[in-house]
């Protein structure tokens, strides 16, 4: 920051730089979300209402008995959310290289081989992908993506969510063992 834009944001009631106002503060908070995995909160295209509603199930299932309890389980509820967000980011990743796939067959059918010079085993028959051959010709072609970076980071973003999630129902277990139980029964 230069000395003079210092100055201009100090005046301003900021000397950081950054937003003043609540929902200045609010827009920046999102410049860090590129795909929104790692996020603890809602997304904007996320819905609200689902949301609560998962929270008051596993809520009213893990029942719990006072503040510290009830901030375990939040944390829960948003690990769950978070994996169902990793999951939704999956299937994107399978259909989007699914749609590859279709793509090279459709270009195969058309010039008699593959992109990568492997002739085309079945000639111009599109129903034939749906053989068993056809199949794990197209299973062969996904796991190439597969071995992508994408899939790799969604996986370990899962892995990570998941640990997380055990750990906060392992937290709880250990609370109402210290308390003496408590909770569901």
């Amino acid at each position: 920051m230069t000395i003079k834009k210092g100055k201009a944001s100090a005046s301003d009631g900021n000397p950081l730089g950054g937003p003043v106002t609540e929902q200045g503060k609010q827009i920046v908070s999102y410049n860090s979300t590129r795909h929104g995995l790692r996020s603890k909160r809602l997304l904007q295209w996320e819905d609200r209402n689902e949301f609560i509603e998962l929270r008051q199930s596993v809520s009213d299932y893990l029942c719990p008995v006072d503040a510290t309890e009830a901030e375990v389980v939040d944390g829960f509820v948003i690990d769950m959310w978070r994996l169902r967000r990793v999951m939704n980011a999956e299937v994107l990743h399978f259909a989007k290289v699914a749609h590859q796939v279709m793509a090279e067959r459709a270009r195969a059918d058309l010039r008699g081989s593959y992109d990568d010079g492997r002739p085309l085993r079945y000639g111009n028959d599109s129903t034939l992908p749906l053989s068993p051959e056809g199949l794990r010709i197209d299973q062969e072609a996904s796991l190439r993506g597969v071995e992508g970076t994408c899939l790799n980071n969604i996986n370990a973003y899962q892995t990570n969510i998941q640990r997380a999630a055990y750990r906060s129902l392992e937290i709880l277990e250990k609370m109402r063992k210290l308390k003496g139980g408590g909770g569901k029964e």
